[in-house]
């Protein structure tokens, strides 16, 4: 058995969610499957607070991604997330 270490930081340390949503780990593994090409557009009609599209932004800076949710509260959320999150 081998364990090989993909990221530089753990994600599971990520600082910046004002409120949990998908745990971390489980939204970048997402992310991962999306395979995203540079200046492809990333949607998530339905992002909650984010924390799937913001790994993705993380992981992927050169995409475009856009999130839109029924929940004001939800995208308050969000934004802040992004905001703390730096994208």
């Amino acid at each position: 058995l081998t364990c090989l270490p993909l990221l530089k930081q753990r994600i599971s340390s990520r600082t910046w969610k004002l409120q949990a949503g998908l745990h971390s780990s489980v939204a970048w593994a997402l992310a991962r499957t999306l395979d995203i090409q540079p200046g492809e557009v990333v949607l998530d009609p339905m992002c909650g607070k984010g924390i799937p599209l913001l790994e993705a932004a993380l992981g992927w800076p050169y995409g475009i991604f856009f999130g839109c949710d029924r929940s004001s509260t939800q995208l308050s959320i969000a934004a802040v997330n992004a905001i703390r999150a730096g994208v």
